[in-house]
């Protein structure tokens, strides 16, 4: 497995001004999950993001630690390629948010409470995923998706 990793940085005052970081990826903590990015989609909105990064939180989403740049959440598919939370098993594909990177580290958090239109369908959160036509499905935590 690689230990190098590549992310587009933006320049949050000046959205036309971007670089591309590289940098060593450390050891996972415990509860932690690195998916590789296998596609993100860069749409109209994704300007939003960034324009509205500061008002509704995009550019909290994947803090790059330095002041003035950032990383802007693109919705895309990503697999599991590590895991050291023993409810989420490599191998797993995933949509959501991910920055514009090769790989994301994360860290998995128990959820409390499901909201009402998923909890009839999965006692386990971690097991709701989104299959390519955007229908939540029902999937044991180790079962891949596989696209339409």
């Amino acid at each position: 497995m690689t230990t190098r990793n590549v992310t587009l940085q933006v320049n949050r005052a000046s959205h036309g001004a971007t670089r591309v970081i590289e940098t060593e990826m450390p050891s996972l903590a415990p509860g932690q999950v690195r998916f590789r990015i296998e596609r993100f989609a860069l749409t109209a909105n994704t300007v939003t993001y960034a324009t509205t990064g500061d008002t509704l939180g995009y550019w909290d989403f994947f803090p790059t630690g330095e002041p003035g740049w950032g990383s802007v959440p693109a919705m895309g598919w990503a697999e599991v390629v590590e895991s050291r939370h023993p409810g989420v098993a490599a191998g797993g594909r995933y949509y959501g948010w991910y920055p514009m990177a090769r790989y994301v580290d994360m860290t998995v958090t128990p959820m409390t409470s499901m909201p009402a239109r998923l909890s009839a369908q999965c006692a386990n959160p971690i097991a709701v995923l989104l299959d390519a036509d955007n229908t939540s499905t029902r999937r044991a935590p180790n079962q891949s998706l596989s696209a339409k």
